[in-house]
């Protein structure tokens, strides 16, 4: 039996060589042994030439030459396929080992990649057929169906008989027992704990066998198949045919451009896509006449301002009269309060103005539609009158009326607006006190007139008999509700007998609240049912008559 050269001796590295080491070791062993650097013997070098092919191929793939290093020994001390003498141990054994299998991870287990019985397809075909019959052998012992056939093939098999046969072997599964590897006969066994140690420690080998043995089988196909001259060429088509289907989307790209050329190329306009410029031209020279009489008004109108001696090019606001030079001088005083004020002045003045050209009613609406015409009417500002205060939003006017601030306001200008009448007199009824107006106005003037208006008003008079408003002011919301709530004070103190609303009704004193009026009939015991009737001396001879009592005893 010829000895088997170790990979690394043949390219003349050690173990540890690294791939640069052993590319330039290749390239320089390669020349050595070229046929055609040695003519004196071209067989042999054909044969050395072979083997330093096969030792880098199996190194310069880091998958199989970790593989070649844990196994190495085992591989060199293989016996050759091809050897009758080498099946002897698997006759005995009645399977293929994986020591067995070792003597195929070479190519010099056969010769050629033809169907001659020494060549490539011929010594695996054989190999992988008496692998599978084993296969169904144990399948068939453990009473499992056979697989199904997945033969190799020879040098002309289709693609898919190709494709089948590495789809069964690449996954590496047995069904074999590995019983030949048990190092116990567990009849010998004395006891049965023993015999329980025999068992684990065959089981033990038995996995360890299985182990090995699919591991040799899947790095065998992998051998195999990067050897193997069809999928080469089975590879080799689909790149041709991938090449091919991206050449064919490269031209199909080139004609969709080409036949978009030729669709601009061949374009008709239709009727309504076309143009008339000379029509176009006409209406820019419109346009040109329009603007060139803009820029007259526009002349016009800057030399009437310059005739008035206001600059053109200055900031300037028409409500308050007045310039400004920064434009952030004139956005702040946009936001001032005067000039917020001043501008709903001016709105009311304008609306007054326009209702001035407008029919008025005969007759005075009711009630419910001036409440329709209030909230009609309702300015776009929001002011408090009694804070001489405006505010932007609705939402900060109403912070604003829970203020007690606002309150105390309120309540002063109250003490202020309410009188006394003179005692014997026929009170008036006590004017309402301001209150926060319930639709904001930004005119805190004409606020003023309507409290001082509202304040004093005489008992039998109307609102015609109060402050007159400013003439070119029509009346606003406010001033509305303020009129109807003086026409009904005034309807109810004519009805009223003498106008008692606070006054008692055994001594005729007037008081300026209830409070007051309550407080003095407690103190003075005036609590009687009606209104007494009688003179000043009637009265006198009452109350000397109830203080007599009080003195004399308790009262009954």
């Amino acid at each position: 039996m010829q000895q088997r050269t170790c990979h690394y001796e043949i390219l003349g590295v050690e173990r540890t060589a690294t791939d640069a080491e052993l590319k330039k070791a290749y390239r320089r062993r390669a020349l050595d042994c070229h046929p055609d650097k040695n003519l004196d013997d071209p067989d042999g070098a054909q044969k050395r030439f072979i083997l330093v092919q096969e030792a880098y191929e199996v190194l310069s793939d880091p998958h199989e030459r970790a593989w070649y290093d844990s196994h190495r020994d085992q591989i060199l001390r293989a016996r050759d396929p091809r050897d009758p003498s080498s099946w002897a141990a698997e006759a005995d054994a009645g399977t293929t080992t994986a020591d067995a299998l070792m003597g195929y991870f070479s190519s010099t287990c056969f010769t050629g990649f033809a169907d001659n019985p020494t060549g490539f397809f011929a010594v695996y075909r054989s190999l992988f057929d008496r692998l599978a019959e084993e296969e169904n052998d144990a399948r068939k012992a453990a009473g499992d169906a056979p697989l199904a056939a997945a033969p190799f093939g020879k040098s002309d098999a289709p693609k898919a008989t190709v494709d089948a046969f590495y789809a069964r072997w690449e996954s590496g599964n047995t069904a074999k027992s590995f019983a030949w590897c048990d190092k116990w006969r567990l009849a010998d066994a004395p006891d049965r704990r023993v015999r329980r140690l025999m068992e684990k420690e065959n089981t033990k080998l038995r996995e360890t066998a299985r182990r090995e043995y699919t591991a040799t089988v899947k790095n065998l196909v992998d051998f195999v198949k990067k050897r193997d001259p069809r999928v080469r060429k089975f590879a080799k088509a689909a790149e041709d045919a991938r090449a091919e289907r991206h050449r064919e989307h490269l031209d199909r790209i080139k004609r969709q451009k080409e036949e978009a050329k030729e669709t601009a190329a061949n374009y008709v306009e239709p009727d309504w896509a076309r143009v008339d410029y000379a029509q176009l031209d006409a209406l820019y020279s419109d346009s040109e006449e329009d603007d060139a009489a803009t820029d007259n008004e526009y002349d016009a109108l800057a030399d009437n301002l310059a005739g008035l001696g206001i600059d053109e090019d200055a900031m300037y606001c028409v409500v308050c009269d007045a310039e400004f030079d920064d434009p952030a001088d004139l956005d702040d005083h946009t936001r001032d309060r005067t000039h917020v004020a001043n501008v709903a002045r001016m709105r009311r003045e304008m609306q007054a103005e326009e209702r001035s050209h407008q029919p008025t009613p005969a007759a005075e609406s009711s009630d419910e539609d001036d409440d329709e015409e209030d909230e009609e009417a309702a300015p776009s500002s929001f002011a408090c009158a009694p804070c001489d205060k405006v505010f932007d939003t609705q939402a900060q006017l109403d912070a604003h009326l829970k203020n007690k601030k606002h309150l105390k306001t309120v309540r002063e200008l109250g003490k202020k607006g309410s009188a006394s009448p003179a005692p014997g007199a026929a009170p008036a009824k006590k004017a309402a006190s301001p209150a926060p107006a319930a639709v904001p106005s930004p005119d805190a003037d004409v606020d003023a007139e309507i409290e001082d208006g509202a304040a004093s008003p005489e008992p039998d008079t109307d609102m015609t008999d109060a402050k007159p408003m400013t003439d070119a002011k029509p009346m606003t919301a406010k001033e509305k509700r303020a009129a109807r709530a003086q026409r009904k004070a005034a309807a109810a103190s004519a009805s009223t007998d003498g106008g008692a609303a606070q006054v008692c009704n055994v001594c005729r004193a007037s008081f300026s609240s209830r409070s007051k009026l309550f407080a003095h009939v407690r103190e003075s015991g005036h609590a009687l049912a009606g209104t007494f009737r009688g003179t000043a001396d009637d009265w006198d001879a009452v109350t000397a008559a109830n203080n007599g009592k009080r003195k004399g005893g308790k009262r009954k």
